[in-house]
């Protein structure tokens, strides 16, 4: 009988042990243009009805891909549906109104725009990192890159008068980042960390109506080519103990055996 306890403490032990080094994150990278040069997207704000999907983990998601930007620059400061997407040695461009706008995706014409892509999901995701195959930064910015996760996406939809001002109002909390671009020539990368999940995701040049701490700048652009994404909605963690802690309990029962058998004795 005592036996059977020391051996189902240590089962218990053993089992905690085993599940807490099988736990692994399953990341996915979606390439926007594939190797042959032909867009991995449908342009469509409502991923239910995208004719385009990836796996994550499993998962089918449906995802779709819109472009906007304001014309602060020249017109006014509402954000408009950018239509002319273009591929650029396998990375996205867009051009805005503006008649000076590069072929970026950029907030060039002295911080007066801002382009942005919308990525919209039929599932939560995270957003871990995104990947350029082109990158212009005038003074070399610490900001470059803004991402945002979106809880809704009235602000897009068709005769509503917005801006980015009011964009920004619907960030989900915790899934905000601002950050730099890395690399060489050709393999450039922004990487976000610990964002929490959302639906909808934004990705352009820094736009500082996502941003409390608005630095100053004089223009970046960037040509995107993939995104790194996980699934938003995972199940609890096991709880974990570690081997030194598993350890611990197996002693523990078999000092407790021993020493009942001692009082026998």
């Amino acid at each position: 009988m005592k036996l059977s306890k020391f051996i189902l403490i240590f089962t218990v032990a053993y089992s905690f042990t085993v599940q807490a080094t099988d736990s692994f994150i399953n990341e996915y990278n979606y390439d926007l243009v594939d190797k042959y040069g032909n867009y991995n997207f449908s342009q469509t704000i409502d991923a239910t009805q995208s004719s385009t999907s990836i796996l994550i983990d499993g998962v089918e998601i449906k995802v779709g891909l819109t472009a906007w930007s304001d014309t602060g620059g020249t017109h006014d400061n509402y954000i408009e549906q950018i239509d002319n997407i273009t591929n650029w040695q396998g990375g996205l461009t867009l051009t805005n109104n503006d008649s000076s706008d590069w072929h970026y995706i950029d907030n060039f014409v002295g911080g007066g725009d801002f382009d942005m892509i919308l990525l919209s999901f039929d599932t939560d995701v995270i957003l871990n990192a995104a990947s350029f195959n082109s990158e212009y930064d005038v003074k070399n910015d610490t900001k470059k890159v803004t991402v945002a996760g979106l809880s809704d996406i009235t602000s897009f939809l068709s005769g509503s008068s917005s801006t980015w001002a009011d964009v920004a109002e619907f960030s989900v909390f915790g899934a905000v980042a601002h950050s730099g671009i890395s690399g060489s020539s050709g393999n450039y990368e922004s990487k976000f960390t610990g964002l929490n999940s959302a639906k909808y995701w934004l990705v352009g040049a820094y736009n500082t109506f996502f941003d409390s701490s608005a630095e100053k700048f004089d223009g970046v652009g960037f040509k995107l080519q993939a995104l790194n994404l996980e699934l938003g909605t995972t199940t609890t963690p096991p709880t974990q103990v570690s081997e030194p802690g598993a350890l611990a309990l197996m002693s523990l029962g078999l000092g407790l055996v021993l020493y009942r058998r001692k009082r026998r004795v």
